[in-house]
């Protein structure tokens, strides 16, 4: 029990524990954090796959382990952006596909680290996707992201997402003490989703954002206990609100276009095109983050449940990256979280749980 305790609040022993039983997933998608702390982190993933000690997992004190503490290691690389407008380019990702597919140089597996990923122009995104569609054998690839929204959906679909926090609680309980209306749980829940970032949190509470993934996270709390709503009427109160939202910001930007009515007509088309671009993309966004509300939940819920040796957190959470996968297909969003639903009520309430 504690062990897994320790996981939970640690996402590297998570990894740790993956590699150790060969199954370390061939790309990552680091987020939350500070890019700062998720390159830590790379670095020692890094370690991880590539030190020289048998009896540890990433002893620090090996050659390989240090040059990868000091960034000098041939085969775990930091692919950062590049030129004026800072965007990772195709040539970098080229570059890389040739080193990708040969033998590591000097440790027994290669690493490839995206900084800030969400700077991939099109052209590179292409050709990383190809890549992470098939890699080469010994090799991994970690994106770092504090914008993951702004990845095609194509390569979040070949990522599995690691979540880190920030460890500076001193501006969220100034935030608490303000905000006056947030419980404990609350609270924790806005420093995780926000990854620690205050700025994002603060914009989430003004724009009401957090109230939509508080109702989530109170609609899952229903699904894990018996009886409670049926699982179709928990997708449409989720639905709802999401759908309130987004006409809303519609409807606003149509009032927005009218007083530009003595704009030029193809002008006023490509700012209409932005703007619906950008509800799109947030609607999109706020779907995906549901799933972090519903990994949350449920960790919550087995904390809850120490007790209970039968309490079937790893289905549970299975059935969240199942969903959060099919988020990003063209599946309509109303039958993956029906599915979910349903499979996680039958996972609770079965004997066996």
């Amino acid at each position: 029990m504690n062990s897994l305790i320790k996981m939970i609040n640690d996402p590297f022993l998570i990894l740790e524990k993956a590699y150790n039983h060969g199954r370390l997933a061939h790309a990552y998608l680091f987020t939350g954090g500070g890019i700062e702390h998720m390159r830590a982190m790379a670095r020692r993933v890094g370690a991880l796959i590539n030190c020289e000690n048998a009896e540890s997992s990433s002893c620090g004190k090996c050659i390989s382990c240090r040059k990868i503490a000091e960034d000098k290691h041939p085969d775990v690389q930091f692919i950062k952006p590049a030129g004026a407008m800072r965007k990772l380019k195709i040539d970098q990702i080229r570059s890389m596909h040739d080193i990708a597919h040969m033998k590591p140089y000097e440790g027994r597996n290669k690493l490839f680290v995206f900084i800030e990923a969400d700077t991939l122009n099109a052209e590179a995104s292409n050709a990383l996707l190809k890549i992470l569609e098939e890699p080469p054998v010994c090799t991994f690839f970690i994106l770092i992201s504090l914008h993951p929204e702004k990845l095609f959906t194509t390569i979040l679909s070949r990522c599995q997402r690691v979540r880190f926090i920030r460890n500076d609680d001193s501006c969220f309980t100034e935030l608490s003490l303000k905000d006056g209306s947030l419980s404990d749980i609350e609270l924790t829940l806005l420093k995780e989703l926000t990854g620690g970032d205050i700025e994002t949190a603060k914009r989430w509470l003004d724009e009401g954002i957090f109230e939509r993934k508080i109702q989530a996270h109170n609609i899952l709390n229903k699904a894990l206990q018996p009886g409670g709503y049926s699982s179709f009427v928990m997708a449409d109160k989720i639905l709802v609100e999401l759908e309130t939202n987004r006409k809303e910001r519609e409807k606003l930007l149509s009032e927005e276009m009218r007083k530009l009515k003595d704009v030029e007509k193809s002008y006023l088309k490509n700012i209409e095109s932005e703007g619906n671009a950008q509800i799109a993309g947030e609607y999109r966004e706020e779907i995906l983050g549901i799933w972090d509300v519903f990994a949350f939940g449920i960790r919550q819920f087995y904390l809850k449940n120490l007790n209970d040796s039968k309490c079937p957190i790893m289905e549970l959470m299975k059935f969240v990256e199942e969903g959060r996968k099919r988020s990003i297909s063209n599946v309509p969003f109303r039958l993956i979280l029906e599915s979910f639903f349903l499979k996680l009520k039958e996972a609770v309430n079965s004997p066996a749980s």
